[in-house]
């Protein structure tokens, strides 16, 4: 039939911190914001997010989402920032 599978394309996403508010964007470049300002990214996102909607602490969350999301794992990482009135900081 002519028709050649392309190979698949994970895509990316990312946040995005401008001046004091966080942005998602997606691998055909939308540009999403979450009404409740809490953002998760990869496989295990919806599991952390919930954990976070519940009362869990970022770490609490990580963690949660690595016990029950097979392809999270790894080492934590966590950063923060401190937001000014001028934005992040």
């Amino acid at each position: 039939n002519g028709y050649q599978q392309q190979p698949k394309d994970d895509g990316f996403d990312l946040l995005l911190a401008y001046n004091g508010e966080v942005f998602q964007i997606t691998n055909d470049f939308t540009l999403l914001r979450a009404a409740t300002g809490i953002y998760g990214i990869g496989s295990g996102a919806d599991y952390a997010v919930g954990a976070l909607m519940a009362g869990a602490t970022v770490e609490e969350a990580v963690k949660i989402a690595i016990k029950l999301d097979i392809n999270s794992g790894g080492e934590i990482q966590i950063e923060r920032s401190e937001r000014t009135n001028n934005g992040t900081k």
